[in-house]
């Protein structure tokens, strides 16, 4: 700054003690950063306003702290500021109804009515907001201590109006933990307070989404004496603390499946995020924080990908073509295009067109201006088309649609035309024109018409109507009269994508239930082993164990070590035919068998090594170092391997099964399918 600028300026100094200069320049820019730093309006680090054209947009909400006396004097007030350009009402409540008190305590005596409305009951917010349009403005709730209860009248309110809840915009101030530092108008402990915020937040985001049920108030710390830097860190953990809480509720839900899960006998969970964990800003910490509690690791996966666990679910459900057929799926936060065949995927596009956020951006009273149905028929269909233009495939055999909202949309429609229920969603049909028809109904009907139609589910009461925009649009651009329902979707895509991906692994489960055996078949085969033959010798050394148990003594323990060696015994070919038997045990003993000790594995690799040649010796290291008991063992069983190998030298099973009989001396009566000359 020239000094011409400098002259007669006085220094202005802020609380936090950065002087401001009358005038910045582009100097001043540049030592910030530059450009790049300050970025653009509406992005961060948001120096030029937290939107991108501001208030020339939209004007900024102005509320004026308003509310005295009684309801109706209050209520007056409200309908004067409204009258002169006031958009939204901030309400002040009295002393008592701040700290839980009716109005006829003795401890409120002298404050009732006072810089604030007084209220007790559910008819004082009823004369409050009478002959008030709420949806046509947004009202915050100015109260700490006794938020909940506020809240929960202000929805009762609304909704014995007739309003949906739904719908209703404002917030509730609900900062409790900040009366405990700043003003001191609490009612209960720390704890409980929280829970109470946190039980607002829960119920508004399934009831009341987009009523914000907290606003954290520094301010009032700043003026119980913290200085600007104090208060920002203030409102920062205060804010954390109460999302921790909601996220809490959200881990105790996700336990408690993983719970369930495990108590049934699962002992695979498989867990992806689709949209909502995927654009929220927190989305990363809550997967790391689900996973630190649960130990369930969690996939988030794009839109693409969904569209490909969708189309899985939809192709293993609907019989398809070699001709190519467009499926949808339309979600709370995003619509999923597919286009495929019965043999694979050909085009997937995921758009930001879930029923809830259409809802949310452009349907803000219910029924809709004609400005709303406008920009909400504009961008359905812009994304649409600009997705099926972005397909080479332009021509489909069918068109598809999966998802509740489109569920519901044939339930509605099936129950018009025939007065029935419809039995099975999926494969059912509906026609454009049954399509036209119901979202006419929808787009006309209040709340309370929408919840008399018969068949609609009250959960979609304010998403089914944006829902059926896009599906209309979506057959009208791709010139199908028909759409065809599939009541299968990305669940059952998880389980079909699963079951590819581990196909040989879920068939040899099957087949081979006992795990440890399973590895040991798993490892045989890795190493090329002669399975035939392994299995056939290990059937001999079973038979001869069995018949001779009367002289070796050992149990079902050493009868399964028995055979996991036999089926192992030849893997040494693997590395050299010479010397297969010490391969053997090399590749046993380095191989990890899952079920299997590191004790069970060092006696089937001996068992395994002396199949053949020398005899075990203590001279040999991995025999010379098991246990006495453990010598013995092998001893018996390896001498039992060695017979029941010998019986099928030439691999051709010849020796089909034998007899043992006891006695002074030991028999063994063979009975064989050929000239067994070869196998004694």
């Amino acid at each position: 700054m020239n000094d011409r600028l400098k002259a007669g300026v006085r220094p202005v100094v802020n609380e936090s003690g950065i002087e401001i200069k009358p005038v910045y320049t582009a100097a001043d820019v540049a030592a910030s950063g530059g450009d790049g730093f300050i970025g653009e309006p509406g992005a961060y680090p948001f120096v030029r306003g937290i939107h991108p054209q501001m208030y020339r947009q939209r004007p900024y909400t102005m509320r004026q702290y308003t509310g005295f006396g009684n309801p109706a004097e209050t209520n007056k007030r409200f309908k004067y500021l409204i009258e002169n350009g006031q958009t939204g009402l901030n309400v002040a409540f009295d002393l008592p109804t701040q700290c839980g008190l009716d109005s006829d305590d003795p401890l409120a005596a002298g404050e009732v009515g006072r810089v604030g409305m007084a209220v007790d009951t559910l008819a004082d917010v009823e004369i409050a907001f009478e002959g008030i349009d709420l949806d046509a403005i947004t009202v915050s709730l100015t109260i700490n201590g006794a938020a909940p209860q506020l809240i929960a009248m202000y929805l009762a309110m609304a909704e014995k109006r007739g309003y949906d809840v739904k719908r209703l915009r404002g917030t509730a101030q609900n900062d409790i933990l900040k009366e405990f530092i700043g003003r001191g108008t609490w009612i209960y402990p720390v704890e409980p307070s929280v829970k109470l915020v946190g039980d607002t937040i829960e119920y508004c985001a399934a009831h009341a989404p987009k009523y914000s049920p907290v606003s954290v108030c520094g301010y009032h710390i700043r003026e119980s004496g913290a200085d600007p830097a104090q208060e920002m860190a203030y409102a920062f953990c205060i804010a954390k603390a109460y999302a921790d809480e909601a996220i809490t509720r959200g881990l105790d839900v996700i336990r408690n499946l993983v719970t369930l899960a495990k108590n049934k006998g699962y002992d695979r969970i498989i867990a992806v995020a689709t949209s909502a964990v995927r654009e929220a800003k927190n989305g990363g910490d809550f997967i790391d924080l689900v996973t630190e509690h649960t130990g369930l690791t969690i996939r988030v996966i794009s839109g693409t990908e969904e569209a490909r666990l969708i189309f899985l679910g939809v192709k293993n459900n609907v019989p398809l073509t070699e001709q190519p057929t467009l499926a949808v799926d339309v979600g709370g936060g995003s619509v999923e295009l597919m286009v495929g065949n019965r043999d694979q995927l050909l085009h997937a596009k995921s758009l930001k067109l879930g029923a809830i956020r259409l809802a949310d951006e452009f349907l803000k009273r219910t029924p809709p201006s004609e400005n709303m149905l406008r920009s909400l028929e504009d961008i359905v269909t812009t994304q649409l088309q600009g997705a099926l233009d972005s397909f080479k495939t332009k021509r489909f055999d069918s068109l598809i649609a999966t998802s509740g909202m489109a569920g519901n949309l044939a339930e509605i429609i099936h129950l018009r035309r025939t007065n029935r229920p419809l039995l099975q969603i999926n494969l059912a049909t509906i026609s454009l024109k049954d399509v036209k028809e119901i979202e006419q109904d929808l787009r006309q009907s209040t709340i309370k018409a929408r919840l008399a139609i018969p068949g609609l589910d009250p959960k979609r009461v304010d998403t089914l109507f944006p829902a059926t925009v896009v599906l209309r649009r979506l057959m009208e651009l791709a010139e199908r009269d028909e759409l065809i329902l599939c009541d299968k979707a990305i669940r059952e895509g998880i389980i079909y994508d699963f079951i590819q991906r581990h196909r040989e692994r879920l068939k040899a489960e099957a087949d081979i239930p006992d795990l440890r055996r399973r590895n040991v078949m798993a490892l045989a085969r890795r190493c090329q082993a002669p399975e035939v033959h392994s299995l056939h010798v290990a059937g001999l050394a079973l038979r001869l164990f069995d018949q001779t148990t009367r002289l070796h003594r050992l149990g079902s323990t050493e009868r399964n070590w028995l055979e996991y060696a036999a089926i192992l015994h030849d893997v040494g070919y693997l590395i050299n035919e010479r010397q297969h038997h010490k391969h053997a045990y090399y590749l046993i003993t380095n191989s990890e068998v899952g079920g299997l000790s590191g004790e069970e594995i060092q006696v089937v690799a001996n068992v395994a090594r002396y199949h053949r040649r020398a005899v075990p010796q203590l001279k040999h290291e991995g025999y010379g170092a098991l246990s006495p008991k453990d010598k013995r063992i092998v001893r018996i069983l390896s001498a039992l391997l060695r017979i029941a190998d010998g019986l099928d030298r030439t691999h051709f099973s010849v020796v089909r099964t034998l007899a043992v009989r006891l006695g002074a001396t030991i028999t063994i009566s063979l009975h064989v399918t050929g000239d067994a000359e070869l196998e004694t």
